[in-house]
Protein backbone atom coordinates (compact mmCIF):
# COMPACT_ATOMS: atom_id res chain seq x y z
CA UNK A 1 0.00 0.00 0.00
CA UNK A 2 1.62 3.48 -1.07
CA UNK A 3 2.30 6.01 1.64
CA UNK A 4 -0.33 8.08 2.49
CA UNK A 5 0.19 11.78 1.97
CA UNK A 6 0.04 14.16 5.01
CA UNK A 7 -3.46 15.94 3.76
CA UNK A 8 -4.56 12.20 3.53
CA UNK A 9 -4.42 11.63 6.83
CA UNK A 10 -7.34 13.38 8.19
CA UNK A 11 -9.86 16.26 8.66
CA UNK A 12 -7.24 18.57 10.62
CA UNK A 13 -4.07 17.51 8.60
CA UNK A 14 -6.37 18.15 5.37
CA UNK A 15 -7.04 21.83 7.00
CA UNK A 16 -3.56 22.60 7.89
CA UNK A 17 -2.55 21.70 4.20
CA UNK A 18 -4.35 23.86 2.82
CA UNK A 19 -3.79 26.20 5.23
CA UNK A 20 -0.23 25.94 4.19
CA UNK A 21 -0.61 26.40 0.60
CA UNK A 22 -3.03 28.85 0.85
CA UNK A 23 -0.10 31.07 3.09
CA UNK A 24 2.34 29.81 0.22
CA UNK A 25 0.06 31.42 -2.30
CA UNK A 26 -0.13 35.08 -0.61
CA UNK A 27 3.90 35.16 -0.19
CA UNK A 28 4.39 34.39 -3.72
CA UNK A 29 1.82 36.98 -4.71
CA UNK A 30 3.50 39.50 -2.34
CA UNK A 31 7.13 38.74 -3.80
CA UNK A 32 5.70 38.69 -7.30
CA UNK A 33 4.59 42.19 -6.59
CA UNK A 34 1.97 41.37 -9.74
CA UNK A 35 -0.68 43.80 -9.92
CA UNK A 36 -4.08 42.44 -10.25
CA UNK A 37 -6.83 43.61 -12.30
CA UNK A 38 -9.67 44.98 -9.82
CA UNK A 39 -11.34 48.11 -11.27
CA UNK A 40 -14.52 47.73 -13.07
CA UNK A 41 -16.83 49.99 -15.82
CA UNK A 42 -20.00 49.33 -16.84
CA UNK A 43 -19.10 51.13 -20.23
CA UNK A 44 -19.80 49.15 -23.28
CA UNK A 45 -16.49 48.22 -24.89
CA UNK A 46 -16.76 48.61 -28.77
CA UNK A 47 -15.99 45.44 -30.39
CA UNK A 48 -17.50 41.67 -29.07
CA UNK A 49 -14.41 38.68 -30.00
CA UNK A 50 -16.57 35.90 -28.33
CA UNK A 51 -19.33 34.74 -27.04
CA UNK A 52 -20.35 31.79 -25.27
CA UNK A 53 -23.22 30.06 -23.73
CA UNK A 54 -23.06 26.97 -20.91
CA UNK A 55 -26.06 25.05 -19.78
CA UNK A 56 -26.17 25.22 -16.00
CA UNK A 57 -28.61 22.27 -14.79
CA UNK A 58 -27.32 18.82 -16.23
CA UNK A 59 -28.06 15.55 -15.31
CA UNK A 60 -25.35 13.43 -14.35
CA UNK A 61 -26.06 9.66 -13.46
CA UNK A 62 -27.50 9.61 -9.97
CA UNK A 63 -26.10 12.49 -8.44
CA UNK A 64 -28.66 14.46 -6.92
CA UNK A 65 -30.49 17.60 -8.74
CA UNK A 66 -30.55 19.81 -5.55
CA UNK A 67 -26.93 20.65 -6.39
CA UNK A 68 -27.11 21.52 -9.47
CA UNK A 69 -29.58 23.86 -8.03
CA UNK A 70 -27.39 24.97 -5.05
CA UNK A 71 -24.37 25.48 -8.14
CA UNK A 72 -26.87 27.86 -10.39
CA UNK A 73 -27.07 30.07 -6.70
CA UNK A 74 -23.37 29.88 -6.79
CA UNK A 75 -22.28 31.03 -9.70
CA UNK A 76 -25.07 33.82 -9.13
CA UNK A 77 -23.24 35.44 -6.34
CA UNK A 78 -19.82 34.76 -8.25
CA UNK A 79 -21.03 36.40 -11.20
CA UNK A 80 -21.16 39.96 -10.02
CA UNK A 81 -17.63 39.55 -8.98
CA UNK A 82 -15.94 39.00 -12.39
CA UNK A 83 -18.53 41.61 -14.33
CA UNK A 84 -17.12 44.30 -15.79
CA UNK A 85 -13.39 44.04 -14.38
CA UNK A 86 -11.12 45.43 -16.79
CA UNK A 87 -8.06 43.66 -17.23
CA UNK A 88 -5.30 46.24 -17.97
CA UNK A 89 -2.09 46.38 -19.58
CA UNK A 90 0.60 44.44 -17.38
CA UNK A 91 -2.42 43.54 -14.77
CA UNK A 92 -2.96 39.86 -13.98
CA UNK A 93 -6.61 38.73 -13.95
CA UNK A 94 -7.31 36.25 -10.61
CA UNK A 95 -10.33 34.25 -10.02
CA UNK A 96 -10.10 33.95 -6.61
CA UNK A 97 -8.67 37.26 -6.01
CA UNK A 98 -11.89 38.85 -7.69
CA UNK A 99 -14.53 36.46 -6.15
CA UNK A 100 -12.54 35.52 -2.69
CA UNK A 101 -13.17 32.68 -0.17
CA UNK A 102 -16.58 30.56 -0.68
CA UNK A 103 -18.55 30.24 2.38
CA UNK A 104 -22.21 29.59 3.64
CA UNK A 105 -21.73 33.01 5.44
CA UNK A 106 -21.76 34.69 2.30
CA UNK A 107 -24.98 32.30 0.98
CA UNK A 108 -22.89 29.78 -1.06
CA UNK A 109 -24.56 26.35 -0.92
CA UNK A 110 -23.27 22.98 -1.54
CA UNK A 111 -22.48 21.85 -5.01
CA UNK A 112 -20.57 19.22 -7.08
CA UNK A 113 -17.17 19.01 -6.97
CA UNK A 114 -14.25 16.73 -7.76
CA UNK A 115 -12.22 14.90 -5.40
CA UNK A 116 -9.32 12.55 -7.31
CA UNK A 117 -11.34 11.86 -10.06
CA UNK A 118 -14.89 11.28 -7.92
CA UNK A 119 -18.14 13.61 -7.53
CA UNK A 120 -18.52 15.10 -3.86
CA UNK A 121 -20.14 18.03 -2.78
CA UNK A 122 -18.61 20.66 -1.28
CA UNK A 123 -19.89 24.97 -0.47
CA UNK A 124 -19.09 26.54 -3.11
CA UNK A 125 -19.12 23.61 -5.45
CA UNK A 126 -20.08 23.66 -8.88
CA UNK A 127 -17.79 27.06 -9.65
CA UNK A 128 -15.38 25.20 -12.03
CA UNK A 129 -18.23 26.29 -14.35
CA UNK A 130 -17.55 29.31 -14.31
CA UNK A 131 -13.39 29.44 -14.87
CA UNK A 132 -14.25 26.42 -17.61
CA UNK A 133 -16.47 29.05 -19.51
CA UNK A 134 -13.51 31.75 -18.65
CA UNK A 135 -10.94 29.46 -20.05
CA UNK A 136 -12.61 29.04 -23.11
CA UNK A 137 -13.54 32.91 -24.29
CA UNK A 138 -9.78 33.11 -23.45
CA UNK A 139 -8.73 30.31 -26.04
CA UNK A 140 -10.42 32.58 -28.99
CA UNK A 141 -8.39 35.73 -27.46
CA UNK A 142 -4.83 37.07 -26.98
CA UNK A 143 -4.96 37.17 -23.38
CA UNK A 144 -2.25 35.06 -22.18
CA UNK A 145 -3.10 32.35 -19.37
CA UNK A 146 -0.65 32.27 -17.08
CA UNK A 147 -1.85 29.40 -14.60
CA UNK A 148 -4.76 26.96 -14.84
CA UNK A 149 -5.31 23.26 -13.78
CA UNK A 150 -7.33 20.56 -15.55
CA UNK A 151 -9.72 17.74 -14.32
CA UNK A 152 -7.71 15.10 -14.35
CA UNK A 153 -9.22 13.32 -17.08
CA UNK A 154 -12.74 13.50 -16.04
CA UNK A 155 -15.69 13.78 -18.02
CA UNK A 156 -18.75 15.51 -15.73
CA UNK A 157 -21.16 15.27 -18.94
CA UNK A 158 -20.66 12.81 -20.94
CA UNK A 159 -23.84 12.75 -22.51
CA UNK A 160 -25.01 16.42 -23.53
CA UNK A 161 -23.95 16.21 -26.48
CA UNK A 162 -20.95 17.93 -26.42
CA UNK A 163 -20.04 20.92 -28.14
CA UNK A 164 -16.46 22.41 -26.09
CA UNK A 165 -13.57 19.74 -27.10
CA UNK A 166 -12.48 17.51 -23.84
CA UNK A 167 -10.18 18.48 -22.34
CA UNK A 168 -11.31 22.11 -21.64
CA UNK A 169 -11.94 21.89 -18.02
CA UNK A 170 -11.07 23.85 -15.67
CA UNK A 171 -9.84 22.91 -11.76
CA UNK A 172 -10.13 25.62 -8.68
CA UNK A 173 -9.72 25.07 -5.65
CA UNK A 174 -9.78 28.46 -3.01
CA UNK A 175 -5.98 30.23 -3.27
CA UNK A 176 -4.51 27.24 -4.20
CA UNK A 177 -5.54 26.04 -8.03
CA UNK A 178 -6.76 29.54 -9.37
CA UNK A 179 -7.25 30.52 -12.79
CA UNK A 180 -4.66 33.69 -14.00
CA UNK A 181 -4.43 36.18 -17.53
CA UNK A 182 -2.86 38.44 -18.53
CA UNK A 183 -2.66 41.04 -21.32
CA UNK A 184 0.96 40.99 -22.87
CA UNK A 185 -0.31 43.78 -25.33
CA UNK A 186 -1.48 47.16 -24.84
CA UNK A 187 -5.48 46.74 -24.93
CA UNK A 188 -7.53 46.59 -22.30
CA UNK A 189 -10.21 43.35 -22.03
CA UNK A 190 -13.57 42.82 -19.86
CA UNK A 191 -15.10 39.84 -19.27
CA UNK A 192 -19.01 40.08 -18.74
CA UNK A 193 -21.41 37.06 -17.37
CA UNK A 194 -24.87 36.73 -17.39
CA UNK A 195 -25.85 33.93 -14.87
CA UNK A 196 -29.84 32.69 -16.20
CA UNK A 197 -31.68 29.75 -16.08
CA UNK A 198 -30.69 27.98 -17.39
CA UNK A 199 -27.99 29.32 -19.59
CA UNK A 200 -24.50 30.56 -17.87
CA UNK A 201 -23.63 32.96 -20.66
CA UNK A 202 -20.57 35.13 -20.83
CA UNK A 203 -18.60 37.36 -23.54
CA UNK A 204 -15.12 38.91 -23.79
CA UNK A 205 -14.23 42.28 -25.22
CA UNK A 206 -10.95 45.00 -26.57
CA UNK A 207 -11.40 48.31 -25.58
CA UNK A 208 -10.48 48.91 -29.19
CA UNK A 209 -9.57 46.80 -32.05
CA UNK A 210 -6.52 44.48 -32.71
CA UNK A 211 -4.95 42.44 -35.39
CA UNK A 212 -5.45 39.26 -33.68
CA UNK A 213 -8.94 40.25 -32.34
CA UNK A 214 -11.86 37.57 -33.86
CA UNK A 215 -14.51 39.83 -34.34
CA UNK A 216 -17.56 37.49 -34.01
CA UNK A 217 -20.84 38.61 -35.46
CA UNK A 218 -23.04 35.59 -33.32
CA UNK A 219 -25.97 34.14 -36.18
CA UNK A 220 -29.39 33.71 -33.74
CA UNK A 221 -29.01 29.70 -33.87
CA UNK A 222 -25.16 29.18 -34.14
CA UNK A 223 -21.92 30.75 -31.85
CA UNK A 224 -18.43 30.24 -33.29
CA UNK A 225 -16.18 27.64 -31.38
CA UNK A 226 -13.03 26.24 -31.87
CA UNK A 227 -12.30 22.63 -32.22
CA UNK A 228 -8.77 21.35 -33.58
CA UNK A 229 -7.48 24.75 -34.32
CA UNK A 230 -9.86 25.94 -36.77
CA UNK A 231 -13.56 28.13 -36.69
CA UNK A 232 -16.98 25.99 -36.54
CA UNK A 233 -20.35 27.15 -36.00
CA UNK A 234 -21.75 25.19 -33.11
CA UNK A 235 -25.19 24.87 -31.41
CA UNK A 236 -26.05 27.71 -29.22
CA UNK A 237 -27.23 25.12 -26.36
CA UNK A 238 -23.63 24.32 -26.59
CA UNK A 239 -21.96 23.35 -22.72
Amino acid sequence: MPRKLFCELGPVPYKISVWKECTRRTLRDLGSRATFARVKSEAQLPVLVYSHKSLIRRKLGNVDMQLQENKAVNLALAAPCINGVLIRPGETFSFWDLVGRCTAQKGYREGLTLTRGKTAKGIGGGMCQFTNLLYWLSLHSPLEITERHHHDGVDLFPDFGRQVPFGCGTSILYKYLDYRIKTPRKIRFRFWYTPTTPIFAGNYAPARRCRCAIILKKPKAALCACRMGSIAKTPSNAG
